[in-house]
Formats: C-alpha cells, sequence, structure tokens
C-alpha cells in the first residue's frame, strides 16, 4: 500500500521512474487543471504537498487486514 502512494506521488509530480503514457498523461491532465484554477496552487508538486493526506486517507478507507 505505501509503495503505492508513493507511486501516486511521482505520478503527480511528473517523477515517475517508469514514465509511461498513461503516469504522463495524469501528470499533463493535472496541471492543466490546476493552470485553469484560479484559486489552485502554482505547480503539481505543492498540490500534492497539500493534498496527499486526503489520497492517503482515501486510498486506506476501505483497507482490511
Amino acid at each position: 500500500m505505501k509503495y503505492s502512494f508513493a507511486d501516486y506521488g511521482d505520478i503527480v509530480k511528473g517523477t515517475d521512474m517508469l514514465d509511461t503514457t498513461s503516469s504522463r498523461q495524469i501528470n499533463k491532465r493535472l496541471t492543466e487543471l490546476l493552470n485553469a484554477s484560479k484559486n489552485g496552487p502554482a505547480n503539481v508538486g505543492s498540490w500534492w504537498r497539500k493534498n496527499k493526506t486526503h489520497v492517503w486517507h482515501a486510498m486506506v478507507c476501505g483497507y482490511q487486514r
């Protein structure tokens, strides 16, 4: 689970080591959305820092051992 979380962070920030087509598309779309927002953060890195806790909680909300 923690590796998936780190992978999401890398994809969002554009630092994914695999650099797949889908990760580039996700990063591009997120950048477009943030640029279109008047109140959004300046870049995807700051968006990730602001929202990573919410992403983590969304990932573990239904997780059971």
